[in-house]
């Protein structure tokens, strides 16, 4: 939300001239996101996507991740959480560092970003915290359906023979990606044993 709100350049330069400006802005919005976060959950929302995405190694070392996002997004989500919700915190990561610091979060699971192994990022962390993410949403807007199948594959055999998985895109899926993209993506997700109930 501050990113939006301030602009990106110049939150972070906010964030080194006037810190306590910003911390006094990061308890406002995250009283609204909690607020807004509850209004769905009393709306029939099941999971809640709390996106941070001004958050990410992008743009924050670990250091400025604990000070400034790490609080605030803990704040949102224990109280989103605290009556059985369920969270997923995002900022398209693929940092290490930034990923442990993230899964420190209560939130229900944290989505990880594409282009970095997962499996391997699992492995690192050594973290119960269910990690779900990292499909690349630019194969499968631009890859030809087999493509998207064998990625998906691939994706869900390395992942899904330890616990705290969930199979999901690193980013949110394309306006321009194929229908059939789509469609094979998910029916290949859903007729993996691993998946099945």
């Amino acid at each position: 939300a501050l990113g939006l709100i301030y602009g990106i350049d110049t939150l972070l330069v906010t964030m080194l001239e006037q810190p306590d400006l910003v911390f006094d802005n990061l308890r406002f919005f995250g009283d609204h996101q909690i607020a807004f976060g509850r209004a769905q959950q009393e709306a029939g929302a099941d999971v809640l996507w709390l996106g941070d995405c001004v958050a990410d190694s992008t743009f924050l070392s670990p250091a400025w991740f604990a000070e400034f996002a790490q609080a605030a997004a803990t704040e949102v989500a224990q109280a989103l959480t605290a009556d059985g919700g369920l969270v997923i915190y995002h900022t398209c990561e693929t940092s290490v560092p930034h990923l442990e610091l993230q899964t420190q979060i209560p939130a229900s699971a944290v989505n990880v970003g594409e282009g970095a192994d997962l499996a391997d990022i699992r492995r690192t962390l050594g973290s119960t915290k269910c990690l779900t993410g990292n499909f690349d949403p630019i194969l499968l807007r631009d890859a030809p359906p087999e493509h998207v199948e064998q990625a998906t594959v691939a994706m869900i055999d390395a992942n899904a023979s330890t616990p705290g998985y969930t199979f999901n895109t690193g980013e949110g899926i394309m306006a321009n990606t194929p229908r059939q993209n789509v469609e094979a993506m998910m029916r290949t997700a859903k007729n993996m044993p691993a998946c099945q109930p």
